[in-house]
């Protein structure tokens, strides 16, 4: 048999039990704190007797120079460490200074230059400036009269050594290509933009420059605004429909798919919540019929009519039972039951064999109400004409025992938290 499990007395919320609260010698354990504690000899406070907290610390200790650690010498007796307060000292120091002295200059020279005073003291910068390089600031590429191109010599360095304005070659061309061809405009050659199917091209002269508009009809589906599309399409991939409300303004509605989807947007990971089905406008002066799923009652129902089934007519449709079972009056209903009345059992009767297929059976009437119970488990009352209840199955070791409301459970003696 394994042994039963005995657990100190403990909190996860208080670093410290409150004073009186342990007898005397009962220890206690705090997992906020990490500390051990014990009642004192009185009962009428608590001592500190150790805990990962202390444990902590002493495996903490280094001979390296570690903030908030306990020293502990090396192999050859030493430990390390950075401020050390003495009133004397024998033997020699050794280490480094704060600053020195006396401080130096550092310079740049070469292509950068500048200097700055460094003592160890503080952080340095040292501000350079770059040299002249002999070239005129200017903006180079354009002329008075004609058109010019920049030469410009670049050194090793990365470095501009010189720049020059070039004139421009007579006789220059230069190549166009669309998405398919290609063509070479040659100075003084004029270059001609057309629109294709659905789309206009307009060139007009701003200040010095040309500007190309392209403009499309109403035969060109847009990407955003409101636009009404003229003729027949025909699309060959998937169409997503993003606003909320989708109109279609025609009189006949044809579908090849032979199940619509409703809800579709609910993910599978998601509890439905609204209704769904149909609803026909049926103008101004008569209430709109519907027939839908009832979310909440988890049943099909029609709205201000009935559905007419052969020459009766059921006012709400659901799996199992029927709100107006009245033209129900002759045949067999297999698997089901009537909301109402039902004429079709009369008399009592006792149930001598068979299996009992319905409902749970009732506390008040004899019952459990419950269909099934822990493999092991101990069954215990839950008050009034509640449903019987069950404990779950002990491990080896454990006892019975009630909890602090009194309800039976199985574990092993737990001296409680604080």
């Amino acid at each position: 048999m394994a042994d039963t499990v005995i657990q100190f007395k403990r909190s996860s919320v208080t670093s410290a039990p409150p004073a009186g609260s342990l007898a005397a010698g009962q220890p206690a354990y705090s997992f906020i704190s990490d500390k051990l504690f014990v009642g004192n000899v009185a009962g009428s406070g608590v001592d500190t007797i150790g805990g990962k907290y202390y444990t902590g610390i002493v495996d903490g200790a280094t001979s390296a120079n570690s903030a908030n650690n306990l020293v502990k010498r090396d192999n050859n007796g030493d430990f390390a460490g950075r401020v050390i307060t003495a009133t004397s000292i024998i033997g020699a120091l050794t280490g480094a200074a704060n600053t020195l002295s006396p401080g130096r200059y550092i310079a740049t020279t070469g292509d950068a230059v500048g200097n700055t005073f460094f003592d160890g003291s503080t952080n340095i910068q040292i501000n350079v400036a770059l040299p002249a390089t002999g070239i005129t600031a200017a903006t180079y590429g354009e002329g008075t009269t004609g058109s010019f191109i920049p030469v410009i010599s670049v050194d090793t360095k990365g470095r501009i050594t010189a720049i020059a304005n070039v004139a421009t070659p007579s006789g220059s061309s230069f190549v166009v290509k669309g998405n398919t061809g290609s063509d070479t405009v040659a100075s003084g050659d004029n270059l001609n933009l057309y629109g294709g199917d659905g789309a206009s091209v307009s060139i007009s002269a701003n200040t010095g420059n040309t500007i190309v508009s392209i403009a499309v009809d109403s035969t060109v589906v847009r990407t955003t605004g409101d636009q009404t599309i003229a003729g027949n399409k025909t699309f060959t991939g998937d169409i997503v429909f993003s606003g909320t409300t989708f109109y279609a303004n025609t009189t006949q509605l044809n579908v090849g798919d032979n199940m619509v989807v409703l809800n579709a947007d609910i993910p599978n990971n998601v509890a439905p919540s609204e209704d769904a089905g149909m609803v026909v406008n049926r103008g101004n002066t008569n209430a709109n019929a519907s027939i839908y799923w009832d979310e909440t009652n988890d049943w099909w129902t029609a709205v201000s009519n009935n559905i007419l089934s052969g020459a009766s007519a059921l006012g709400r449709i659901h799996t199992d039972s029927y709100a107006n079972a009245t033209a129900l009056s002759t045949g067999t209903v297999p698997s089901g039951r009537l909301t109402g009345s039902y004429t079709g059992i009369t008399g009592l009767g006792t149930i001598t064999v068979g299996t009992w297929q319905g409902s749970t059976i009732n506390v008040q009437f004899g019952g459990t109400d419950q269909s099934s119970f822990a493999l092991n488990g101990v069954i215990y009352g839950a008050g009034a004409n509640g449903a019987l209840l069950i404990t779950s199955a002990p491990t080896e070791g454990q006892i019975l025992q009630g909890n602090a409301s009194g309800v039976p459970t199985f574990g092993g003696i737990d001296g409680g938290t604080y």
